[in-house]
């Protein structure tokens, strides 16, 4: 998996809709996936809106940016709302439901497109590397804790996802610092090891003193807030009383499993990029 997506962030530096393809498909399964997870907890959730969304996010997003992005949300949440009034057996929940999966994960997924073309494949590298490599050191340094402690270690939020402990949490955040450290070498002073079209202060306004520092503080708060978005996408799971939200990759799941941490991140790092 590693491999395929360094060679689309590769391709990505020739021509931006390679990714764009890629997210446009990803989000329209995440959608039907979510939809599906509300489905099985009795929700009926509002297919006409979030097909449309599904279909027109992306042409939007492509001839109008934000703007685009902006209007189909509105006109669909919209939609939405009429069809709730007119239906007798739309319930409230039923159009929360709808405006949930509209919100999560299409919303979230959509904000990739503006963040490729804010940085191209530079800020998608750097969001990707963020996700998964705090999930990979979470993954061994909870690992490393438990068996140095029995079994004992703290438990960072069990009613939400048993396993997961303190001391991974910690671990994770610490081992993508040192990444993104090694990733910020490589991108600005390591001779051109990496060129990915973008640096840093391409995409926002930092001076050269705060290169390095606005790396790390990104990396350090983008690296909590994955590991919010994973614990996000359990307690759905939990409450949806599923274990995975499709099996599109075996031993995976679907698509919401394997991108629920580079959502939330995604999200964070082009904020970062909006206000700066």
């Amino acid at each position: 998996m590693a491999a395929v997506a360094l060679t689309l962030i590769w391709l990505n530096t020739y021509t931006l809709y390679v990714y764009d393809a890629l997210l446009f498909i990803a989000s329209a399964y995440a959608l039907y996936e979510m939809a599906s997870a509300f489905g099985k907890q009795g929700y009926k959730v509002i297919k006409a809106p979030l097909i449309a969304a599904a279909a027109a996010l992306y042409p939007a997003i492509l001839f109008f940016g934000t703007g685009g992005l902006t209007a189909v949300v509105l006109l669909c949440f919209v939609a939405g709302g009429i069809i709730y009034v007119l239906r007798d057996d739309i319930t409230f929940k039923d159009f929360l439901a709808t405006v949930a999966s509209l919100a999560y994960p299409l919303l979230f997924l959509s904000a990739g497109y503006l963040l490729n073309h804010a940085g191209g494949s530079f800020l998608l590298l750097f969001a990707l590397l963020i996700a998964l490599i705090t999930d990979t050191g979470a993954y061994f340094v909870g690992r490393t804790a438990n068996a140095i402690t029995k079994n004992t270690a703290k438990k960072l939020i069990p009613r939400v996802s048993p396993k997961k402990t303190v001391a991974g949490a910690i671990g994770g955040v610490v081992v993508c610092a040192a990444v993104i450290i090694l990733y910020w070498y490589l991108i600005e002073y390591g001779g051109g090891v990496i060129d990915l079209g973008y640096k840093l202060q391409d995409v926002i306004s930092v001076s050269d003193a705060w290169v390095l520092p606005a790396y790390i503080l990104i990396a350090l708060a983008a690296s909590v807030i994955s590991q919010l978005g994973d614990l996000f996408a359990s307690r759905i799971k939990r409450e949806c009383g599923i274990k995975d939200f499709g099996n599109l990759i075996p031993g995976h799941g679907g698509v919401i499993d394997r991108v629920d941490a580079v959502m939330f991140v995604i999200a964070a790092v082009y904020a970062v990029t909006v206000i700066f």
